[in-house]
């Protein structure tokens, strides 16, 4: 469950999308995401027996006027329905949004989307947001690149070893529209150490 300030009633469908990239379909992953009372509920539909997101994001979304000018933010997270849902609210508050669902994922696609934000869960399979933020970090063509953890972990200890490993903000779940959009624009406008202290 997610606060919004999306109007009340909205219902739509979407499917993940990186702008300004070929667009084969890796599956026919689609969620149907009905907005009701400020709240967000998820019902996942998906074709041919798989819940991968295909790599094309297809609206329709308005835009909040009040937004100011996005960013490219790059989303990693290994669940799909709330890998979309940050995109749905990052692209209402004017932000472009690419989806990866995993550490080896998210690496490719930022060579290709170039994203300016990342926004990572830490509990990835395989490669976890810690060991993909160094990565990240390292990647010469990703330069300036500032990272955002989203996660359930939320210790003191947590934010220690967030720090250590290069992110700029640390989130903890759930998150609202506002607080994301809010950490997005602090990161790159070079607000991150309070947050990381908080």
């Amino acid at each position: 469950m997610v606060s919004t300030d999306l109007e009340a009633g909205t219902a739509f469908a979407l499917r993940a999308r990186c702008p300004d990239r070929d667009h084969q379909p890796v599956g026919g992953a689609t969620s149907a995401l009905h907005i009701h009372r400020s709240e967000i509920s998820t019902q996942s539909a998906s074709a041919g027996g798989t819940s991968r997101p295909e790599p094309d994001y297809a609206g329709p979304l308005r835009v909040d006027p009040t937004a100011g000018p996005g960013f490219r933010v790059l989303i990693v997270d290994d669940s799909v329905d709330a890998a979309q849902m940050l995109s749905i609210m990052l692209r209402y508050k004017g932000h472009s949004t690419c989806i990866a669902l995993d550490g080896l994922e998210a690496l490719r696609l930022a060579e290709e989307f170039r994203p300016e934000v990342a926004v990572l869960d830490i509990g990835l399979p395989g490669m976890d947001g810690y060991e993909l933020a160094v990565l990240l970090r390292e990647s010469p063509s990703l330069r300036g690149l500032k990272l955002v953890a989203v996660t359930g972990y939320g210790q003191e200890s947590d934010r220690e070893r967030a720090r250590r490993a290069g992110f700029h903000q640390h989130l903890l779940k759930p998150v609202t529209i506002e607080m994301i959009d809010r950490a997005v624009r602090s990161v790159r406008a070079g607000e991150d150490r309070a947050v990381m202290r908080s």
